[in-house]
């Protein structure tokens, strides 16, 4: 007899296939939605596993079993993997991170001899294996968790070092990358509590429907995330070495003198370029003839902000001027917003009472009076 259950996990299954084949062959964000095709497919096979078992197909097919057992030790690698794609943050898949796959790798082949065995032979061996399963299973959990977790931190130390390279970020929508990861951590933690319990994983399993469902829904509304890429020496991982020389010393200390600091200030009140929405610190960086580093440092120490307040802090500084020449006394407060170089209501709404301590329709009124 077919239970419901197996009826929801087949539905999971078929859905998981579709949506491989439409994330691997989607055009935009091409390499980010192939690694979440890949994971679709990991957690289709995994469901895959809790179906047989529903149906006991293990019985009658005993060559199947825990086939599918080193998959989940892909899942952390590939999951963080997908992140730092769609981040653009880094360039995953290069040969020095090829150690992530060790664990499945290990797993398989501890099992190699088990799969090998004759059919019947193996449901004899499973009964010895319980302890190794066991091990395995906490293992396998831990990475999940670890791997999640450190995704996590990643994308949050990501979304804060965006304010040294962007000066408008109002087109970075990360909501996706934290409703995949929230969900991911949900399903490790389900796992863990029906392991302890020693249950029989029906709501992890039921989680991983979910999370296939959750996955085809979001994962084909996400637009590709644009204008939105690390300097090239930031992608190759020296973000960190940039942070130290922003906060702690630098050998730029000794060029950071108040007489770049005035010519950055200079080029900034004559030329305007914070009029450009979409400014980064390297186009600023090329404009003023020096690199990335030194001028964030710069700003960092003699400004005491990150890029995008110092850029923001001219634009709010070109409304408020705006705002008082008679020329603009007909403009709409959002034309002037605009002219000034921010791109978006709530952004510039934001920021204007973060420097003034008054929404930009309270300034005007006070100036008015």
């Amino acid at each position: 007899m077919v239970s419901w259950l197996s009826i929801v996990y087949f539905i999971g299954i078929i859905q998981g296939i579709l949506l491989f084949f439409a994330l691997y062959f989607r055009k935009n964000n091409s390499r980010a939605n192939r690694a979440l095709a890949i994971l679709i497919m990991l957690m289709t096979f995994i469901l895959l596993n809790g179906y047989f078992n529903r149906i006991h197909l293990y019985i009658r097919l005993p060559h199947l079993l825990l086939v599918t057992f080193p998959l989940p030790f892909l899942y952390g690698p590939i999951m963080i993997g997908y992140v730092r794609l769609l981040t653009k943050a880094l360039l995953f898949w290069e040969k020095k991170h090829l150690w992530h796959l060790l664990p499945a790798v290990a797993v398989a082949v501890y099992f190699g001899p088990f799969y090998f065995k004759p059919g019947y032979q193996k449901l004899f061996a499973l009964a010895e294996l319980n302890k190794s399963l066991d091990l395995l299973t906490v293992g396998m959990i831990v990475s999940g968790l670890v791997y999640s977790a450190n995704a996590y931190l990643g994308l949050r130390r990501y979304q804060k070092s965006l304010f040294h390279f962007y000066s408008d970020i109002s087109k970075i929508n990360l909501s996706w990358i934290r409703i995949l990861l929230f969900v991911s951590l949900l399903l490790w933690s389900l796992l863990s509590c029906e392991f302890i319990l020693d249950g029989d994983l029906i709501f992890t399993y039921m989680g991983i429907t979910f999370f296939i469902y959750i996955i085809g829904y979001f994962a084909l509304r996400q637009p590709e995330i644009s204008g939105f890429r690390f300097p090239e020496s930031e992608s190759r991982g020296n973000s960190q070495k940039m942070a130290k020389r922003i906060s702690g010393k630098s050998p730029y200390e000794k060029c950071a003198t108040t007489e770049k600091w005035e010519e950055v200030l200079t080029w900034m009140n004559h030329r305007k370029t914070y009029m450009e929405p979409s400014l980064t610190l390297p186009e600023l960086a090329e404009q003023l003839s020096t690199t990335p580093h030194f001028l964030s440092y710069l700003i960092n120490r003699r400004g005491g902000c990150n890029f995008f307040h110092f850029i923001n802090g001219f634009r709010v500084e070109e409304v408020k001027r705006n705002l008082t020449d008679f020329r603009s006394q007909r403009k709409d407060l959002l034309e002037i917003a605009f002219e000034a170089g921010f791109s978006t209501k709530a952004t510039f709404n934001a920021i204007f009472k973060k420097h003034t301590g008054m929404t930009p329709s309270q300034y005007r009124d006070s100036i008015e009076k």
